[in-house]
């Protein structure tokens, strides 16, 4: 699997494992939520896919696309190597962030994740765009081809059961012929649903 498909699965994961500031659009039920998902990850709207998680899961992301740009930044050529590192650098610059503090941030010791990884990245405005920054950067960077995971598109949320502020369903994805389901949560905020992953 390459890098760029492991972005694009990390995103999908984020969904199926299952509002920020910036674009956080949601939607009036989980399926309208989840189809707007779908959609702009088929299109390679990341922002847009993004803007559908809730501010937690926006959180998980962004920290998960900053340690997937590391390994992206590796390049046996130094020369090539020290760019990716500058642009990296300018990359996170560009959304409020300093790559030396948060080489230092100690702030993952603490018992609650959840808070230090919003403490990391309090400084960024607008969370779905720094995503998708950071997807592209990674694609953009990567060594390997890009490419787009089949299961994707091909997922049909199903069994959805709303319990007040929160509701459950499953995806059924299909990949090489073969389907498979997996949960998904979601959570009603301000009157939109967004789609959560617990950080369990």
């Amino acid at each position: 699997m390459t890098l760029s498909q492991r972005c694009a699965g990390l995103l999908v994961v984020a969904a199926i494992s299952v509002t920020g500031c910036g674009k956080s659009t949601g939607g009036d039920s989980p399926e309208a939520v989840f189809n707007t998902f779908k959609t702009a990850v088929s299109n390679g709207d990341w922002e847009t896919a993004s803007a559908q998680l809730t501010t937690e899961s926006q959180d998980m992301m962004a920290s998960g696309m900053m340690m997937m740009a590391a390994f992206a930044s590796i390049s046996f050529d130094e020369a090539e190597a020290k760019a990716r590192e500058e642009s990296f650098n300018e990359l996170l610059a560009s959304h409020g962030l300093n790559k030396e503090e948060l080489d230092s941030n100690t702030s993952f010791a603490s018992d609650d994740p959840s808070a230090a990884m919003a403490e990391m990245l309090a400084p960024v405005t607008n969370k779905p765009a720094f995503i998708a920054d950071m997807i592209n950067w990674i694609e953009k960077n990567s060594d390997d081809d890009g490419g787009m995971m089949e299961e994707i598109t091909s997922g049909q949320l199903k069994n959805v059961e709303i319990n007040g502020e929160t509701a459950k369903g499953t995806i059924a994805m299909t990949k090489d012929g073969e389907t498979s389901e997996e949960p998904i949560e979601f959570r009603n905020i301000g009157g939109k649903w967004f789609i959560h992953m617990p950080n369990n």
